[in-house]
């Protein structure tokens, strides 16, 4: 015979299966753990795809029976298995065959407090508790593929990342939470509010690993249905979302920074993820709404406002791996027009900014976290910094740098591990920053890769950032030009209408090696490298190597030697010294492999420059 509380929980369940709310509540505020199996199936036959309401007939009383389902499974979910798995029953089993209709259920929910909500309460009971729910399935390992395959939990994805709150008219976020009366603590200040709503770790979670996923919840966000609308769509919500985290982190009220932090991360994690599709249609709108810069001046505000105490540590991590991350976006092909290109946007965005930010707030930072992410970031700046682009990036964001934060870095002793971080950040943007532009232009070294650009009347001259205007060769890539006058003398006078089909040839096999570079930018490295490198050898150093090697020829007309074709390097501890001429000549030898040293640089640009130097020296 049954005894007394079995024959209670037979009649409780009962009554669940019928649908009653009230039986349902009591379910959840008592669960009966070792009937986890039994009351889980009771609550999943209320969630079923027969149970939906017609489209376009509001279900109120069906939906807060959902609602009150969602808490109790909560409880299933928390409910240790090894006090109810008798007969080995695995709990996920209740819902693999019911995901469509659980994930309908939740959008339903959702749509139904969009339509009535008045108050914060209800919207947070709405979205939170679906969101929550859907996580928890997600936790699951034997049901994450069914709800990545899933249609309908692909399309409650995409309305809880395009959900607008009724109050604020933006994507729902914590900071709506923040925004309500808030309650006192002991100490007379207000308490310290959750912000992790777990928007963002759905999102992620639901696309990681997965490009069924990934797809399947880019084509639920607009309403015409079309690849291009869904990506746009995507990106204008990050930037909005972007944007609505960087509000939630000035507002005055206390939050968790390592809840902020998590979000941080997962959001990142989410458009890298979308990113490393390569789909064109999709990585269009993201140079188009310029997201790296809303997410870049959003972990600016995030450390400006970090709290200092004991979990700075963790939120650091979390914000360096966000960096990383966008450092990784740059080499995703076809994502900026050119990877310098992201670098600009990211550098433009704050990256600079963020690890200042760091090294300023050194008090609650520790060198053992902080020493490596310093050396990567300014290595990994330093690969750039040649370019006049990113020189102009860089140089604006140092601008906006709070100086009296940098002269309290800067105030510190010589030794101190900040100081010393900051030189390492700091000496690629000084060193070749502004002195080096200043070489070049005073050297008229010609960016533009007409050999008579003076000739044209070029732009050179008359801007401060010539790379605004500067244009690519349609077939090459590598050819660059300030204008059609320069393009079209290029073409007839130097010979690029027999380059042309040679380089792109090369550019199509080197356009994605991290070694490739405009031939006009190695002239701006070359310039660059002169200089520096004649500012850090020892005194007399090339003296002694002129009168060695070149003693007939002064040392302003000798050329420090390096890997002019391939990428820029520090030369060797001896340096070799040769004339121009001497280099061209060089140009024009064969590789190892029979090549022309020439062949990416245009054999007929190297043979004009060549006859040009040929002309100067009879003169």
């Amino acid at each position: 015979m049954c005894s007394e509380g079995e024959r209670y929980i037979q009649n409780l369940l009962a009554n669940v299966r019928l649908g009653s709310k009230e039986h349902v509540s009591q379910l959840q505020r008592n669960w009966p753990v070792k009937h986890t199996i039994q009351a889980a199936a009771a609550l999943n036959s209320l969630l079923s795809v027969e149970r939906l309401p017609k489209p376009g007939e509001p279900d109120v009383k069906g939906c807060s029976l959902a609602q009150s389902c969602f808490f109790a499974l909560a409880e299933a979910f928390q409910a240790p298995p090894a006090h109810y798995q008798d007969f080995g029953t695995p709990l996920w089993t209740i819902f693999r065959d019911n995901i469509e209709g659980i994930t309908s259920w939740m959008s339903v929910s959702v749509q139904q407090v969009n339509e009535s909500a008045t108050m914060y309460e209800i919207v947070r009971s709405g979205v939170f508790l679906a969101v929550d729910t859907f996580n928890r399935l997600l936790a699951v390992p034997e049901l994450k593929e069914p709800l990545q395959t899933s249609t309908s939990a692909a399309a409650f994805v995409a309305l809880i990342w395009r959900y607008i709150s009724p109050q604020s008219g933006k994507p729902f976020y914590a900071v709506e939470q923040a925004e309500q009366p808030f309650e006192l603590g002991p100490d007379g200040k207000p308490v310290g509010i959750l912000t992790y709503d777990n928007i963002h770790r759905l999102v992620q979670g639901y696309t990681n690993e997965s490009k069924t996923a990934k797809e399947a919840f880019i084509l639920h966000l607009s309403e015409d249905g079309s690849p291009e609308s869904d990506a746009d769509q995507f990106v204008q919500i990050a930037v909005a979302r972007a944007q609505r985290m960087a509000e939630f982190c000035n507002m005055p009220t206390r939050w968790e920074s390592e809840a902020l932090a998590k979000d941080l991360k997962q959001f990142s994690s989410t458009l890298g993820g979308i990113l490393t599709l390569g789909n064109p249609v999709y990585i269009a709108p993201f140079r188009r709404h310029k997201i790296f810069y809303e997410f870049m001046c959003t972990l600016c505000s995030y450390v400006r406002h970090l709290k200092r105490h004991s979990d700075s540590e963790r939120c650091l991590m979390y914000s360096r791996w966000v960096v990383l991350d966008m450092q990784q976006w740059t080499d995703i092909p076809g994502l900026p027009t050119t990877t310098i290109a992201a670098v600009c946007q990211l550098v433009k965005g704050g990256l600079l900014s963020v690890y200042l930010n760091f090294l300023i707030h050194e008090s609650w930072v520790q060198e053992r976290r902080f020493k490596e992410a310093c050396r990567q970031l300014g290595k990994w700046i330093a690969n750039y910094s040649f370019y006049p682009s990113v020189h102009a990036a860089i140089m604006d964001a140092l601008g906006r740098v709070d100086q009296n934060s940098l002269r309290e870095l800067l105030n510190r002793k010589e030794d101190h591990w900040t100081r010393l971080q900051w030189a390492a950040l700091s000496y690629p943007i000084y060193n070749l920053g502004r002195p080096a532009m200043r070489l070049v232009e005073s050297n008229k070294a010609n960016i533009c890769n007409n050999p008579s650009h003076a000739s044209t009347n070029g732009i050179l001259s008359n801007t401060s950032d010539p790379c605004i205007t500067l244009q690519a060769c349609s077939g090459c890539h590598l050819a660059v030009y300030c204008s059609i006058q320069c393009q079209k003398q290029d073409w007839s006078q130097s010979g690029h209408r027999e380059d042309c089909p040679q380089l792109t040839k090369v550019y199509s096999e080197r356009v994605h090696a991290a070694s490739w570079l405009h031939t006009s930018t190695r002239i701006f490295h070359l310039a660059i490298l002169q200089e520096t490198y004649k500012r850090s050898v020892k005194a007399g150093r090339l003296e002694a190597v002129r009168r060695a090697t070149n003693p007939i020829t002064p040392l302003n007309l000798l050329v420090i030697c390096f890997d002019f074709v391939d990428s820029p390097a520090t030369p060797e501890d001896t340096p070799k010294l040769k004339r121009i001429f001497d280099l061209l000549e060089e140009f024009k030898a064969k590789d190892g492999r029979g090549r022309l040293i020439a062949h990416s640089l245009g054999v007929r640009r190297v043979e004009s420059i060549w006859k040009g130097s040929l002309s100067s020296e009879s003169r």
